[in-house]
């Protein structure tokens, strides 16, 4: 989802456009957009804590000219699925390597054959 926001930037550091919107002189505006959600939930939770005309914390990054949202929860923000599944993952290979190191600490000849001894 995009949000139209007003910023008090002076026109040389807007990132958008100046656009006259709540005042007779032009205002800077830019867009600011929400993480990428993938249900219908998710994205109207987004609006109920953002409605029209609301005031949010936008962070402005003047040399990328990127915003992001502030002051939202961290479970909002970052891709937990991901993560996790991340994690998960992380987790099996390293119980696999450790699995395998133990197997190979073992004799290096299969029971039953006698080992070769030079005199």
């Amino acid at each position: 989802m995009e949000f139209l926001v007003v910023l008090d930037l002076p026109q040389g550091q807007c990132p958008g456009s100046m656009v006259p919107l709540t005042t007779q002189e032009p205002q800077c505006t830019g867009t600011v957009n929400t993480p990428e959600v993938r249900s219908r939930a998710d994205a109207l939770e987004w609006v109920r804590r953002h409605p029209s005309n609301s005031k949010v914390i936008v962070h402005y990054d003047p040399q990328s000219g990127q915003m992001a949202f502030g002051g939202e929860s961290i479970f909002n923000i970052y891709p937990w699925d991901k993560i996790g599944f991340t994690a998960v993952i992380l987790i099996i290979a390293v119980l696999m390597i450790k699995a395998g190191r133990r197997r190979s600490a073992g004799p290096q000849y299969p029971p039953g054959i006698p080992e070769v001894r030079e005199e």
